[in-house]
C-alpha cells in the first residue's frame, strides 16, 4: 500500500532564499528514490547590506522521485545553523522511515473478522 505526504513545494528566488508558494502535492513515499538534505543561509546577502537583516538558515530537503522529477521542501528559517540543522533531523525520519504499518494485513484482518471471506466461500 502506498505512503502519501502532503508538502508545499518552493521555489527559491535569485539569493537562494525559500520562496512561499501555493502549489501543495501529494508525494508517494514509496515512489521516493533519493533525499538530499541541505542548510542554506543569507550571510552573504547579510554581508553585502552591511549586517542590515538578520541572519537566516533555511533547512532545504530536496526530494527526488521514481518519475525523475525534483521536489523542494522547505523547513522554515532559522537564527543559527545548529537550530537549523536539528529541526532537518527532525523531520527527514517522516521522509526515510519504513511504514511502520502493514496496511495489507490490517485490511485482510478486517476481511476475516467482517464475515465478508465466509460470504466468497460460499
Amino acid at each position: 500500500m502506498a505512503r502519501f505526504i502532503r508538502i508545499a513545494v518552493t521555489d527559491m528566488n535569485g539569493d537562494g532564499e525559500p520562496l512561499p508558494s501555493d502549489r501543495d502535492e501529494w508525494i508517494n513515499l514509496d515512489q521516493v528514490t533519493s533525499v538530499r538534505g541541505m542548510l542554506s543561509h543569507n550571510l552573504v546577502r547579510r554581508h553585502r547590506l552591511n549586517g542590515a537583516i538578520p541572519r537566516e538558515f533555511y533547512p532545504l530537503l530536496e526530494l527526488r522521485t521514481a518519475d525523475r522529477q525534483t521536489r523542494l521542501i522547505s523547513l522554515g528559517s532559522y537564527p543559527d545553523a545548529p537550530t537549523g540543522m536539528a529541526a532537518l533531523n527532525a523531520f527527514l525520519p517522516a521522509i526515510t522511515a519504513p511504514a511502520i504499518r502493514d496496511l495489507d494485513a490490517e485490511l485482510a484482518a478486517l476481511v476475516l473478522t467482517s464475515g465478508l471471506d465466509e460470504d466468497r466461500q460460499a
